[in-house]
């Protein structure tokens, strides 16, 4: 499996693009939070099945999935979708059965 660290990800620039919906975003002065979600199954998530509760189901769905940590004066609301860039070759990868770091 693989990941990337938040501040990796920008929203100008080049490498790989992927599209997210905006979830919620935190201020923090020097910083900003953006909490958003892709439409993808986590990494290590059990797949949802029939007999999970609508509820469960609903709120799987809605909770965000990823994190980017971006420079406070870039324009960013929830409920908003936003492209973000990331390079290939800031990419983490880890053995999904140890959890070992993969290196090159």
């Amino acid at each position: 499996m693989g990941s990337f660290r938040p501040e990796d990800l920008t929203v100008t620039g080049s490498g790989s693009a992927f599209v997210a919906d905006v979830r919620f975003v935190e201020v923090l002065g020097s910083k900003q939070h953006v909490y958003f979600s892709i439409d993808a199954t986590p990494a290590g998530a059990a797949a949802i099945t029939g007999g999970e509760s609508a509820e469960a189901s609903i709120l799987h769905g809605s909770a965000p999935n990823g994190a980017a940590r971006l420079d406070p004066r870039v324009a960013v609301q929830p409920g908003r979708r936003i492209t973000f860039f990331l390079d290939p070759a800031r990419l983490y990868f880890f053995d999904p059965d140890t959890g070992q770091a993969i290196t090159r």
